[in-house]
C-alpha cells in the first residue's frame, strides 16, 4: 500500500494513495482455501488500512472502497 502524506495547519496528514487503475483483485470467495486465510487478508487490509490512515473519515472512506 502506498502513503500520501501532507501537511495541514502545521499537522501530519496521512492518507491511503491508491492507483487509478486498481481492481482490488483478491481471493475470491468461491475458492478453497480455509476461511482463515481469507479472514486473515481481510482483516491485514483493514488493521493496515487503519494504522496508516491519520483521520477516521479517511479510514472509513478506505475500507468501503475495499469492500
Amino acid at each position: 500500500m502506498d502513503l500520501t502524506i501532507s501537511i495541514v495547519s502545521g499537522h501530519l496528514y496521512t492518507t491511503l494513495y491508491e492507483k487509478p487503475q486498481n481492481f482490488y483483485l483478491y481471493l475470491p470467495p468461491h475458492l478453497f482455501h480455509p476461511k482463515r486465510i481469507k479472514t486473515g487478508l481481510i482483516y491485514g487490509q483493514v488493521n493496515c488500512i487503519c494504522c496508516l490512515c491519520s483521520s477516521r473519515d479517511d479510514s472509513d472512506m478506505c475500507i468501503t472502497r475495499l469492500f
